[in-house]
């Protein structure tokens, strides 16, 4: 019984964990360190998704959050017909695409607001009215939640059989 709770229990684990459609590495994070954010594309099944996972144009990220940039910045996403070359993905195969930032630096912000804000962001094509299938050569919104290093008190033990 106890084999076969373990089983059911590590196939539910592995199932969520290959779920995640974006994610950032390493992780946990440096805010001021440079980072990996990674989305597959493939999981991406509300919108174009799929589609854009097998195109072999150029594919672009659209974030807002934890700041979106002001029309006429570097890092602006560009209209939807026409993104920012800036923010051009990397792809990797397999439907994987990916984008190396530092994001206090990326979102000019501190990195209390990098763990108090998750990074939303969308992938698309240069120009998102593109027909995919009907729909809009994009992704559905994707949040990446960042969470803050763990502190507090550490705690000492002493050895057993050690005299201090």
């Amino acid at each position: 019984m106890k084999k076969q709770l373990f089983i059911l229990l590590s196939a539910f684990t592995a199932g969520s964990a290959m779920s995640q459609k974006a994610w950032v590495e390493p992780d946990p994070i440096n805010p001021n360190d440079s980072i990996t954010v990674w989305v597959d594309l493939n999981k991406c099944a509300d919108f174009g998704g799929p589609v854009l996972a097998g195109t072999t144009d150029d594919l672009y990220m659209w974030t807002w959050s934890p700041r979106e940039h002001a029309v006429g910045h570097p890092l602006h996403n560009g209209t939807w017909g026409a993104s920012n070359e800036a923010l051009k993905l990397q792809k990797s195969g397999n439907g994987l695409v990916y984008y190396r930032m530092i994001p206090t630096s990326f979102y000019e912000v501190s990195a209390a607001q990098v763990y108090g804000s998750p990074i939303k962001l969308l992938v698309k094509k240069k120009n998102g009215s593109d027909d995919c299938g009907g729909q809009e050569c994009k992704t559905e919104d994707l949040e990446i939640k960042i969470e803050a290093p763990k502190t507090g008190p550490k705690k000492l033990y002493s050895f057993p059989g050690l005299k201090t």
